[in-house]
């Protein structure tokens, strides 16, 4: 049936029987998929390249060999493509093809596919081309051995070096590429050649070596070169010399660098030009701060980063040329140049950037807030007081935290208690924290009246914190006669917040709140208890555990868990039996962190829980104490359980055990078909003691040569798990210049309780793979996930990922994580360039051709549409400006978001939202909602909000057809690897002819080549063929 409708006419039908192929791996499925890979549909080839990658079979191998050897190109870099994807598994057969190879132009291309999977396994193949009779075989074998950067080829390539013309320039590209020492020599001479191609390929040599050796040699080439082309090259190799070895630019003669650089600077449009960047931010030296603050001009995002960094550090020098700068500049470029005088205070800035107070762009306003802030004076004082009454909330918001650093100002206390009186909650909040840094009295009242009459509870907090903070005994006594307040809102607050007085009359008082009606009194309680840590609340928190509700029994525990006591381990124990999982679990964290092994058989008993979050703190607990009871029933664990993340904890609680009857069960799970398990079996050997397992050190080497994925995972994770096993296996797996950057990582260190290496790689794979999101800086992810942790009880960032990764049952940590992750920033009306294109040219042509069809309906797909505005938009701007009887146009919103999408549908917005909205739409679109405003039914009709994951394409699929995609600032959002998936998905979706439209400063570019573009002036629209 499948291979009856990959022949379909129909090219959805055709792309679904590709997908579902994936299960099947005979001759006669696999060849129709790779027929496929000729398809005249793009989204089919595309689906059968992913299908073919995901079948791994010999099969798959043999019926790709003609293909990449056929002539049609497309067809055949598919086929390439797939065997690369394949990996080093492929390579034994590859190479067996090549050696019944006679065809030089099939040689060639195979020498290609092993060169592009980078393996050392075909290394020895691969030298064996190097002395062929056809120089284009010799040209490749010597490009592919560059690709596989494996030292054994040093020798062969520098002797064949020394006996050729024809390949120099291959060879020494070659050479850098491997970046042993002893290639250095023959690079060095390449650099004095009289051959052009060799003295480039040199220059790029020294630069992929990543030496501080070659700096010097470059260096004097750079001084002697005239033409400007190769000077930037030069530079180049220097730059990527510096990135690898930060401030080894600084020990060249910068009197001499100084006039080259500072001319090249000036070729903004040079392909080398981030290179010279980040050349003139390491110097840091004051003459580059003007070429720096042009840098932050430029479009491209990394460049602006490497340049704002590089004046970070030149600090007070740039500070002038900055403030003479600011006011020519474009916004985006106005408040890169404010966060720089934010991070770097001076007396002259304030007065220098007071002018933004009035600038139209709200962005322009909250970086001037931030800045005037971090620079106090009475120029400052006096624009943030101005700005407390600016229309935009969060203006007002960095107003407040502004002054929070001029509390001694005269009148700062006075704004401050105004702000307290905000329409935002946000704002009030801010203004109430802002006073935790005065003695002044004239605080408290306004306080008070806060925590009595505020609806919202962090804003309550806030004020309750600041006063409990002045450890006063009378603002104490005051706070507990609150304690017994009517209003449930009001000792929720207190019995939070009142630790901080630090006075022992709390603990009473807190103590007859466990006994509260409310029972989120009773949990604040509680935490305030555990902060205080007094004896005598042990026993009214004991009696706590047994209560009704699972919230009071966690936050109990979590209370009595901070005395650390092995007194309390039997309050503990008969809570492993709790009807609710994340009680028994927090229980079980509790007892283990007694470490008394005593609770051995305690924990035994419990193995067979139920719930695998449970099993899995238990099996962990057992590996803490060394449980050798344990082992069997571990072992079994590893081997069976149905969760594989249990099963991955269990194998390294053995490993800590140290056991030798659980080296079997490891060794058995190293070739397993979960990744985690083959990690965690990896991972058993590093850390167990002399297992006596005959050529482990090759069998893991072999695991990790077969595997690109296990083998980045542990040069990611290299200081998380280093050893002298793990030393000697990358040693054999790893590339010269990997091995050199986990040199100079070696000396570096990670605080505890962070999320380290290991945990943000897992973390930046899992949530690549569910939404396509790539979050590449540590800190960020750490932030946008922490509160997470607390949320769903999750004890460490690994359970987090097991959770993520075989937590299916939990839909909410799911749901949680994406509404963590995404930036919900939108606005009405955005990108109104492009949507008058969109509007007045591409729909209009779109509706002659719906009407050329017989259509009677135009969709419109809006991806990632946040809460609303964007999708609303496009309906309003309909209405307004399309007029047809004969085709309908319909808006769909998507988003993974719940909270967004929940805002979207019920389409009410505050007014300051739509501050800079033509008032045309607000009166015929919009209508009052207490105050706010409500989108009206006219345009809701037009428009229907959906919760769909963009990178998941069964999903996208079940959408429909439509004519119409939208997708803003979706694909820099997302990694790689998932920017062509979501391309593909669009793709896929789009009627023939139908339109994209991406974010104005996005590109498609490296991305996909299936659209067709048509250029209107600035606006970029995507076509599909």
């Amino acid at each position: 049936m499948l291979l009856e409708k990959v022949r379909d006419a129909d090219p959805g039908v055709r792309r679904r029987a590709v997908r579902d192929l994936v299960a099947f791996t005979d001759k006669e499925a696999v060849e129709a998929l790779v027929e496929a890979l000729g398809d005249p549909n793009k989204g089919v080839q595309n689906t059968a390249v992913e299908t073919l990658s995901q079948i791994r079979h010999p099969n798959v191998i043999a019926a790709l060999l003609p293909v990449i050897r056929g002539s049609d190109l497309n067809t055949r870099n598919a086929g390439m493509t797939v065997l690369k994807e394949y990996g080093p598994p492929a390579v034994s057969h590859l190479v067996k093809a090549l050696s019944e190879a006679t065809d030089v132009d099939e040689i060639i291309q195979i020498l290609v596919v092993l060169g592009n999977i980078q393996s050392n396994l075909a290394t020895e193949t691969c030298l064996n081309y190097v002395s062929h009779g056809d120089d284009n075989v010799k040209t490749t074998a010597v490009e592919a051995l560059g690709k596989i950067q494996d030292p054994r080829a040093v020798k062969t390539l520098i002797n064949t070096y020394h006996q050729t013309d024809i390949l120099k320039y291959s060879i020494v590209e070659a050479l850098g590429n491997i970046a042993t020492k002893d290639v250095l020599p023959v690079v060095m001479s390449a650099l004095e050649s009289e051959d052009v191609l060799e003295y480039f390929s040199a220059i790029g040599a020294m630069g992929a070596m990543e030496k501080v050796e070659c700096l010097e040699p470059l260096f004097k080439k750079l001084l002697k070169e005239e033409d400007g082309g190769t000077r930037r090259l030069i530079l180049k190799s220097i730059a990527q010399i510096e990135e690898a070895n930060p401030g080894a630019v600084k020990k060249l003669n910068h009197d001499a660098l100084k006039p080259v650089l500072l001319e090249l600077l000036e070729q903004q449009d040079a392909a080398e030009y981030i290179y010279l960047v980040r050349i003139a931010a390491a110097l840091e030296h004051e003459c580059y701060g003007p070429a720096l603050l042009t840098a932050l001009e430029n479009a491209e995002p990394e460049i602006v980063e490497i340049a704002f960094q590089g004046l970070v550090r030149l600090g007070a020098k740039v500070i002038k040329i900055a403030l003479e700068r600011i006011g020519r500049v474009a916004a985006p470029v106005c408040i890169r140049i404010l966060e720089l005088l934010e991070k770097v205070p001076h007396p002259d800035t304030p007065k220098g950037i007071i002018l933004f107070a009035r600038n139209p762009e709200d962005a322009v306003r909250q970086a001037l807030a931030r800045t005037l802030g971090a620079n106090p004076s009475d120029t400052s004082f006096s624009t943030l007081r101005e700005l407390l009454h600016d229309p935009d909330e969060i203006v007002r918001k960095f107003a407040v935290m502004g002054l929070r650093q001029m509390l001694t100002y005269d009148g700062a206390l006075t704004a401050l208690i105004g702000a307290l009186k905000d329409i935002n909650g946000h704002v009030r909040r801010e203004a109430a924290l802002a006073m935790m840094g005065t003695t002044s009295r004239q605080i408290e009242e306004p306080l008070f009246n806060v925590i009595l009459q505020e609806p919202y509870g962090d804003v309550r907090e806030a004020a309750a914190t600041v006063l409990a903070s002045r450890k006063d005994p009378e603002i104490t006594r005051r706070l507990l006669e609150m304690l017994d307040s009517d209003n449930s809102r009001i000792r929720e607050t207190i019995a939070k917040t009142i630790w901080q007085c630090g006075s022992t009359l709390a603990v009473d008082s807190l103590i007859q709140k466990l006994n509260d009606k409310e029972w989120r009194v009773v949990v604040n309680a509680c935490q305030s208890l555990e902060n205080m840590k007094d004896l005598k609340s042990i026993f009214p928190l004991k009696e706590l555990l047994k209560h009704d509700d699972w919230q009071i029994r966690i936050a109990a525990l979590s209370a009595l868990r901070a005395f650390r006591s092995k007194e309390l381990k039997q309050f503990f124990v008969p809570l492993l039996a709790d009807a609710n999982p994340q009680v028994a679990k927090l229980a079980v964290v509790a007892l283990s962190e007694l470490e008394d092994r005593a609770l051995d058989d305690t924990f035994r008993n419990y193995l067979s829980h139920p719930k695998w979050e449970v099993r899995y703190q238990i099996v962990k607990a057992l590996g803490k104490i060394k449980s050798q009871k344990a082992v069997d029933t571990l072992i079994k664990i590893a081997e069976t359980d149905v969760n594989n993340g249990v099963r991955a904890k269990a194998l390294l609680a053995l490993a800590r055990i140290n056991d030798k009857k659980s080296v079997k069960a490891a060794l058995a799970l190293l070739e397993h078909e979960d990744r985690d398990l083959i990690i965690a079996a990896i991972k058993f050997f590093l850390v167990f003691q002399n297992p006596e397992v005959p050529d482990l050190e090759a069998r893991l080497r072999n695991i990790l040569q077969l595997h690109p994925w296990a083998r980045a995972y542990f040069l990611a994770a290299y200081q998380n798990n280093k050893c002298p096993l793990l030393d000697a296996i990358l040693q054999s797996v790893a590339t010269p210049r990997e091995l050199a950057r986990l040199e100079r990582q070696a000396a570096s260190t990670e605080a505890a309780g962070v999320l380290n290496a290991e945990e943000a790689y897992l973390l930046r794979e899992i949530i690549a793979e569910r939404c396509g999101i790539g979050l590449t800086d540590r800190k960020s992810l750490e932030r946008a996930l922490k509160k997470n942790l607390d949320r769903f009880y999750i004890t460490s960032w690994m359970e987090y990922y097991h959770y993520l990764r075989y937590g299916a049952d939990d839909q909410n940590i799911l749901i949680s994580l994406y509404d963590s992750i995404t930036d919900p920033r939108t606005a009405f009306f955005a990108e109104p360039e492009q949507t008058k294109v969109l509007i007045t040219t591409t729909i209009p042509e779109l509706i002659e051709e719906c009407v050329r069809q017989g259509k009677h309906t135009l969709r419109i797909l809006s991806i990632g549409s946040s809460f609303g505005p964007e999708a609303y938009s496009l309906a309003m701007s309909i209405l307004e400006e399309v007029h047809s009887d004969r085709v309908k146009v319909t808006v769909t919103g998507t988003d993974i978001s719940h909270i967004c999408l929940n805002t979207a549908k019920r389409g009410i917005y505050k007014r300051e939202m739509l501050r800079h909205v033509d008032q045309k739409y607000i009166d015929l679109y919009f209508e009052d909602d207490r105050g706010d405003l409500r989108i009206k039914d006219e345009v809701k009709n037009l428009v229907e909000f959906k919760y769909v994951n963009a990178s998941v394409t069964k999903e996208m699929e079940a959408l429909g057809e439509f004519d119409v995609v939208v997708a803003r600032n979706i694909f820099s959002a997302f990694a790689q690897r998932q920017r062509e998936r979501l391309a593909e998905n669009i793709y896929n979706i789009l009627a023939p002819g139908g339109a994209l439209f991406i974010g104005s400063k996005e590109s498609l570019y490296n991305v996909t080549k299936a659209f067709r573009l048509q250029t209107y002036e600035k606006v970029v629209v995507y076509r599909k063929l």
